[in-house]
This record gives C-alpha cells, structure tokens and sequence, in this order.
C-alpha cells in the first residue's frame, strides 16, 4: 500500500511538469513489458514479481492518462459535462 502511494505522488509530480503524451508513451511501453513478463512468470515469485510490477506500471499510466483526459476535456468545453454527471 505504502508503495501504491508512493508511485502515485510521484508520477503525480512528474505529471505535472512534464508533457503527458509522453509519459503515456513512456507508461505504455512499461506496461507492455509487465505483460511480456507474464508469458515467462513459471514460480510463485515470478507470478509475484511480474504482477508487483505490473500493478505499477499500470498506476505510472493511470496518472498522466486521467491528466490528459482533463486537459481535453478542459479544451473542448466538456469539463462542466463530466464533473455533473459522475
């Protein structure tokens, strides 16, 4: 959990000073290999270790993709339309 939290503040930080589509590319790439890594996981510390990893790299892809969507939203005006309906 601490770590969780961790990655989160961090890719948080890093979001919001550096450009978002390539953090979405650096997030998808890592995301890619979590999901390579799968196909060689053949222990219980393998299955561990890669699904650890992957729970990461997800959250390093979550941030910028969901800052990204806002920015969009923002421009085109649909902000005020997603904020009432959630």
């Amino acid at each position: 959990m601490n770590l969780s939290l961790f990655v989160f503040y961090f890719m948080g930080n890093i979001t919001d000073k550096h450009d978002k589509i390539k953090l979405l590319n650096l997030g998808t790439v890592l995301y890619f290999f979590a999901w390579i890594g799968r196909i060689f996981a053949d222990s219980s510390f393998k299955i561990l270790a890669v699904d650890s990893y992957k729970n990461m790299t997800e959250k390093i892809l979550q941030i910028p993709w969901s800052a990204q969507s806002y920015d969009l939203a923002i421009q085109r005006g649909y902000f005020r339309f997603i904020v009432t309906q959630l």
